[in-house]
């Protein structure tokens, strides 16, 4: 039985590596062979969920120094993406109701401000009316836009109750 694989220095990438019978190191081979056929890892994630699943499991075990640093990274590149997955994953959690919700459109439809105090300059945040810990849905209509001061003090408080202790609130509506 004949070995097909032999250590020659790769054109591709200059180490000395082990090579396939096509003149490219395994490597610079599978790299090429992934860049040709695009349509490999869809499908293959598609046909095998739990097992692609697994391996990303094993892996994230195996590394939690690397994973913890790619996570850091991504987060702090998709800030916004990274808010409405662990959006999400609080209201699944909670066993609420998650529908697909837009966030430019709230804070478009909202008027750019603070719905209870009409704060404009402030840092907005997207607040629940419903708290998803009481069981809110997190759904478009149970959203709204609040500053970072109004939504920290209303917390998981119902929205009639926050109103009262706060003299202020929705005075710039009347």
């Amino acid at each position: 039985m004949t070995n097909k694989y032999r250590w020659i220095h790769c054109a591709e990438c200059g180490g000395n590596r082990l090579h396939a019978a096509h003149g490219l190191c395994l490597k610079c081979y599978k790299r090429q062979w992934y860049e040709d056929n695009p349509e490999y890892f869809p499908q293959r994630r598609e046909a095998n969920p739990d097992k692609v699943r697994e391996t990303g499991r094993r892996w994230r075990k195996a590394h939690p120094e690397n994973y913890s640093e790619y996570k850091r990274q991504w987060n702090e590149a998709n800030p916004d993406k990274a808010r409405a997955m662990q959006t999400r994953r609080r209201a699944r959690k909670n066993g609420a109701t998650i529908g697909p919700v837009d966030e430019a459109a709230i804070y478009e439809r909202d008027g750019y401000m603070c719905i209870y105090c009409g704060e404009t300059h402030r840092k907005l945040t997207i607040d629940h009316i419903e708290a998803l810990s009481n069981g809110g849905p997190h759904l478009e209509d149970n959203l709204l836009v609040a500053c970072g001061r109004c939504n920290s003090s209303k917390g998981t408080k119902p929205f009639e109750e926050w109103l009262q202790t706060q003299p202020k609130a929705l005075a710039w509506v009347i």
